[in-house]
């Protein structure tokens, strides 16, 4: 199957823990996948601790398959001002995940970290910003990195 590459953008006019809680939510899952490939939770608990497993059965026309079943593992990347240690950079790169979602605060310690990200393997497949305190100078980062074969 070729490699595919989504993108959309959506605002919504709801407090972001009410996105968190339907992001939390395997059994939502589906309902706000725009591509129609994600067909139900095949664990339903909620997602609530980092390293938790989840499985979620998928359909996709070009998939040897059709019918496959992606297994997740939950990750958190968001230190604080200060960036990731050398020490925490080197344990995510031999853990080797496929893909990091890495969320900062603080730009010139995220292109600190981007930089010994992508000299370990990894390449930036999307960066988003996102404005999280109106009427300040303070932005958020979401940066999408995916491992290079």
């Amino acid at each position: 199957m070729d490699q595919e590459s989504v993108s959309a953008t959506l605002t919504v006019a709801v407090p972001a823990t009410r996105v968190f809680a339907v992001l939390a939510d395997p059994t939502t899952h589906s309902a706000i996948d725009g591509t129609g490939w994600v067909q139900e939770a095949a664990d339903r608990a909620p997602l609530t601790e980092v390293g938790q497993v989840f499985r979620v059965d998928m359909y996709h026309p070009g998939h040897p398959n059709g019918d496959y079943q992606v297994v997740n593992k939950v990750q958190v990347l968001d230190p604080p001002r200060a960036g990731l240690t050398p020490d925490a950079i080197a344990a995510l790169v031999k853990a080797a995940p496929a893909r990091i979602t890495y969320v900062s605060c603080e730009p010139p310690t995220l292109a600190r970290d981007l930089k010994a990200f992508c000299a370990a393997g990894y390449a930036i497949a999307e960066i988003q910003l996102f404005d999280l305190f109106p009427q300040t100078f303070h932005m958020e980062t979401v940066v999408k990195l995916h491992r290079r074969s």
